[in-house]
């Protein structure tokens, strides 16, 4: 009985590490892949454009404000991916160590 309960976690541990590797691949890809990020970096130049025939100190300070947050929200996705794959990768190594000392 003990054994099969075992066997049990030790297969969810490499389930769910799988799924969670997964996960933050698609997280990592998606970021990189988004349209979001065009868009606000298109918008970006254009304000900084804007910037040159108008009042140059208004428009590049908003300019500059939004590629300052554009990075952040980059980087917050960056370390959610980054840690959804160590989870997973840890989740693997513990199921597959733990099966493994089973048999």
């Amino acid at each position: 009985m003990t054994m099969n309960i075992v066997t049990l976690s030790a297969a969810l541990l490499v389930i769910i590490g799988f799924i969670s590797l997964i996960l933050g691949l698609v997280v990592l890809a998606k970021k990189a892949l988004s349209k979001d990020l065009e868009e606000v970096t298109e918008e970006a130049a254009k304000l900084a454009k804007k910037g040159l025939l108008t009042d140059v100190g208004s428009s590049l300070q908003s300019a500059s404000f939004l590629v300052k947050e554009m990075t952040e929200l980059i980087k917050t996705n960056r370390g959610i991916g980054l840690t959804l794959i160590i989870v997973g990768i840890a989740l693997l190594a513990g199921g597959l160590a733990l099966y493994r000392n089973i048999f």
